[in-house]
């Protein structure tokens, strides 16, 4: 086939600015790599000064969030856990609901070492209640279960210690903003250093799976001679193996995903937990999912350069890892790894996802990344805060460059498992590198059958090079229904002559000419056609209105 001038004056540009490109990227990269840990370092002498109250700067930042307080308490509107939740007798319930008419905050309980309940008002449901003689005092910070304004909630006292009162106050006020399933703060005491937040009910990971195991806890372990043999390091890897054991026997699989998202979603806010723990993770009893607790110790880096921060992160991740028996994505040699079995799969849309790291033809215009680059990025109409449908998705590379560039939700229809395991491990990467959390569906299921689907309306729906696959009537029927879900469908025709097409009228379906007559005709009067000479693939853009 000939090329035309101007084709091939577009292609090699195209090609010689996407290879400077690469060699700009992977070097900057390795820049940033090899002074990372220096800068993380340097980082940590200033923040020790910091810490020390050197020129009073945590006088300051404990006054900058006492002056927030009332914005504080406005995010405690979320969870709430009333008296009546808490599985207590009637004759409590009435005395305690008595005593918070009198007084703003009652303490129902003293919280241990264990997590278990020192009650005054009797049994507390999905706790531990344990006498004065076995209550085993916290070597840290004191914990009362109490009642403030009728909501239950947990108080912790800080015993003056600002740092961690601040660490605590900082991580739930922007955790909360980001949709983190965190506790809210229902009071806070600048003068006495204290803080309660909403009670969460439900049971704690790490008791379920101790008595499951069997493993000792603080109280238990106290009592028993051998355990003064053990380092508290030694102690800790015991009782992880061992709770590993019954890991599936307490959780699910969906519960350590729904747990790995809350997780990413903290690192995405530019916190470091720093208590990654069985204790510190919630199992909520009505929705059964997870909820983290204790930011005491957590650290927030908003201005950490970012390879510096993935050093703190991926330390975290591969504590998730040793306590969750998962295989997350924590360094670039797993990346490598599953780069290297991916090269032997079946792959439609190459990928880039930055510092070197590719899969397929990256420099290829017809698909994935070299297609994104090429014609995707500067046409597709706004889409930034827009929710995208995206038909015959593959691994959903496009729809998940929209999220990465703006987009708030994508849904991938794809009808081949294999692609959507592909696409799961793309996102994974690159959310592992961009430091966020996408809102990619993957729904399987083949395209026309998307009026079955229940998915609501869409703000644009893509069909890059796949309707052509349906016969007429499914294209016509199809693209009618599009048109009562979005007013903007983007549809990427294919004008290439292929000896593999046995159909010759796949090359009608497939062209400019037969796609713009059945939009005008299904209910998309108003096309764009975008295209490039001697360029194959065309957009058209097809508006309602």
């Amino acid at each position: 086939m000939k090329i035309s001038n101007a084709r091939l004056l577009r292609f090699v540009s195209f090609d010689v600015i996407h290879r400077l490109f690469f060699v700009i990227d992977y070097s900057s990269a390795i820049f940033k790599y090899l002074i990372a840990p220096l800068y993380l370092k340097f980082y940590f002498i200033v923040k020790k000064l910091y810490q020390n109250n050197i020129f009073g700067v945590l006088d300051r930042e404990m006054l900058y969030w006492s002056n927030k307080e009332k914005e504080l308490l406005s995010l405690g509107n979320g969870y709430n856990s009333s008296i009546d939740n808490l599985g207590l007798l009637p004759y409590h319930i009435e005395r305690l609901k008595r005593m918070t008419q009198e007084q703003f905050e009652v303490v129902i309980a003293d919280i241990d070492q264990d997590g278990s309940f020192l009650s005054y008002f009797g049994p507390v449901l999905n706790a531990r209640v344990v006498n004065k003689d076995n209550w085993l005092k916290r070597t840290k910070f004191d914990l009362q279960l109490v009642v403030t304004n009728g909501s239950v909630g947990v108080k912790k006292i800080f015993k003056k210690n600002k740092i961690s009162f601040l660490n605590e106050v900082r991580a739930l006020y922007y955790l909360r903003g980001c949709g983190c399933n965190v506790p809210a703060i229902q009071a806070i005491d600048f003068n006495n250093i204290s803080i309660t937040v909403s009670y969460i009910s439900g049971r704690v990971l790490r008791t379920e799976l101790f008595e499951k195991a069997m493993v000792l806890n603080d109280r238990q372990s106290k009592a028993n001679a051998q355990s003064f043999l053990l380092t508290d390091t030694a102690t800790e890897k015991m009782r992880i193996e061992k709770c590993k054991q019954v890991l599936g026997d307490v959780i699910d699989k969906c519960f350590i995903e729904f747990l790995f998202v809350e997780l990413k979603k903290l690192h995405a806010a530019g916190f470091i937990w720093n208590d990654l723990k069985y204790g510190n993770v919630i199992i909520e009893q009505q929705s059964n999912l997870p909820f983290l607790i204790d930011f005491e110790a957590s650290g927030h880096y908003p201005t950490l350069f970012k390879e510096s921060f993935c050093i703190l992160r991926d330390k975290e991740i591969a504590r998730f890892n040793q306590l969750f028996n998962t295989d997350k994505i924590c360094n670039r040699k797993r990346i490598q790894n599953r780069i290297d079995q991916e090269r032997n799969c079946e792959l439609y849309a190459p990928v880039y996802w930055g510092a070197g790291l590719h899969l397929g033809n990256v420099s290829d215009v017809e698909t994935g990344f070299g297609r994104w680059q090429y014609i995707l990025k500067r046409n597709i109409p706004n889409f930034v805060k827009k929710r995208i449908l995206d038909l015959g998705a593959n691994n959903a590379f496009n729809s998940i460059q929209l999220l990465r560039n703006g987009a708030y939700e994508a849904v991938a229809i794809e009808l081949q498992n294999k692609f959507i395991e592909q696409g799961a491990f793309i996102k994974d990467v690159f959310e592992y590198y961009d430091n966020k959390v996408y809102n990619l569906k993957h729904v399987q299921n083949n395209m026309q059958n998307v009026s079955e689907m229940n998915l609501g309306k869409f703000d644009i729906v893509l069909a890059l090079c796949c309707i052509y696959y349906l016969d007429d009537a499914a294209i016509s029927k199809l693209i009618s229904y599009i048109s009562t879900i979005t007013d903007i469908l983007v549809l990427q025709c294919n004008t290439e002559l292929s000896p593999d097409r046995i159909d010759a009228h796949v090359y009608t379906k497939a062209s400019v000419e037969y796609n713009l007559m059945t939009l005008v005709r299904n209910g998309f009067p108003h096309t764009q056609v975008i295209g490039f000479p001697g360029y194959n693939r065309p957009l058209i853009i097809a508006r309602k209105t």
